[in-house]
């Protein structure tokens, strides 16, 4: 066991299944809930420096609930600079859609992490409650999947299949909808070496009940 939640309400609970390593053997995850707000945490777990010792766990991020997000439900990617890429399912804004954030480690080991919305989910055409674990493709894009928004098919929208170009320049992050789900895919998705992209759904197929695809450029 490297590390036991508590279960008190200033630390992280409930974790999510997607954990990532970074280069130096750190771990990364996030809760669903718990943190100081009860909206949910980005933690890291440092491995031990001699043999037997114990992982030191630490909470990067406590979700608000505001604008920062909250309830995050996937996992998290790790960029080339060592940055920490996810996405929270609330916003606490208008249509609660969720958010995409980026967490970038400290200058001085230590020191606190700096973390950062590069897009807020608006609902509708856009994707809304962002629910996977987000992928990089070799150009430094960013893909993931909503559980609603897009169609309006579905109550709530049946999801979408985004992508967030990095800035350039000094612009901001841009958020490209690739795909409008005609119902929910409710997944992660794989980014392969061909470029293509490859996932699940949780509906549709012949009988309804789930596919997998693949997503060419």
């Amino acid at each position: 066991m490297l590390y036991s939640f508590p279960g008190n309400v200033t630390d992280g609970r409930s974790p999510n299944v997607d954990i990532v390593f970074d280069s130096n053997g750190a771990l990364y995850g996030t809760t669903d809930v718990g943190g100081t707000f009860n909206y949910g945490t980005v933690f890291q777990l440092t491995p031990p420096a001699k043999a037997n010792g114990s992982w030191i766990y630490k909470v990067l991020h406590n979700f608000t609930g505001g604008s920062d997000g909250g309830y995050p439900i996937g996992g998290l990617a790790v960029g080339a600079n060592g940055a920490l890429y996810g996405t929270a399912s609330y916003s606490g804004v208008a249509n609660d859609s969720g958010t995409a954030f980026q967490l970038t480690p400290p200058a001085v080991a230590g020191g606190a992490w700096t973390y950062s919305v590069i897009h807020t989910f608006a609902g509708g055409n856009d994707g809304a409650t962002p629910a996977s674990t987000p992928v990089f493709d070799s150009h430094g894009n960013l893909y993931g999947t909503t559980w609603g928004g897009g169609s309006a098919a579905c109550y709530t929208g049946c999801g979408t299949i985004f992508k967030l170009a990095p800035p350039s320049g000094g612009s901001a992050w841009t958020e490209t909808v690739l795909v409008s789900w005609p119902n929910n895919p409710q997944s992660s998705i794989v980014v392969f070496r061909n470029g293509l992209l490859y996932g699940t759904t949780f509906f549709l197929g012949a009988a309804n009940v789930g596919s997998a695809f693949e997503l060419a450029p």
